[in-house]
Formats: structure tokens, sequence, C-alpha cells
């Protein structure tokens, strides 16, 4: 809040000197004295935009790491629930990737978004008794 105050305070002051002409020199040039104060103010905006931006990348990158997390401990609890099938759900995974790149796509997000995908394919299982899921 300090900082949003101070820079419309220098924004207010140089603007105000610059309407008023205060700034202007003799030869009809600004003076440094104007231009200055409003160089500083756009200068901390900017940092402070990019400070912002900053931080939401970092959060986006934390949310998806644990988005990805979240999916890889279902699939171990799919694998752990059916033991006839078990590591099915990670062939399943590097098959998907292996055919998606054969088919041609190289688009990073779009291959990891098929991984993911392919840990998901048997999350019904959850849902289904083990007695029916390991019936003979």
């Amino acid at each position: 809040m300090r900082r949003v105050l101070l820079l419309a305070l220098i924004v207010g002051v140089s603007v105000s000197l610059l309407a008023q002409g205060g700034a202007a020199a003799p030869s009809g040039t600004i003076r440094l004295g104007a231009v200055v104060p409003l160089l500083l103010a756009l200068y901390l905006t900017y940092r402070t935009a990019m400070g912002r931006v900053e931080d939401a990348i970092g959060h986006l990158q934390r949310v998806n790491k644990l988005h990805l997390a979240t999916i890889e401990t279902l699939a171990h609890a799919v694998d752990a629930k059916d033991q006839v099938t078990h590591g099915h759900i990670r062939r399943v995974q590097n098959l998907t990737t292996q055919v998606a790149t054969a088919l041609g796509i190289t688009d990073e997000l779009q291959l990891r978004a098929i991984e993911a995908s392919a840990l998901l394919h048997d999350m019904g299982k959850l849902a289904i008794p083990e007695h029916i899921l390991n019936k003979p």
C-alpha cells in the first residue's frame, strides 16, 4: 500500500510540474527533475508487475506438480487393488506415449496430458468390489 501511495505521489508531482510548465527549461526542453520521477514510477510499477507474474508462474508450476502427484497416487491405488494386472497402468502409459510419438505428436504438453490420461484409464476399478475384480 505504501508503494502505491508513493508512486501516486511521484506521478502526481511530475504531472503537475509538466502541466504547469514548471518543468520546461528556457530552451523548451523538459527538465530532468520532472522526467526522472516518472521513469522511477514506471520502473517500480514494472518491477512489481513482473514480481507478480513470476509468483503466478511459480504457483502454477506447484499446482501442476501437485495435480500430477495426485494422478500418480490414484494410479498406485488402482494397481494395489488389482493384483492380477499389477503394473498394467504403467505399461499402458508407456505404450500410449510410444503410440502418440509414432503418430507425430511432439508437443510436450500434449504428451504429458496423454501420460496423465493413461494413468487414469482404469480409475473405475476403485469403485468395483474386490471380489468382482478378482473373480476367476
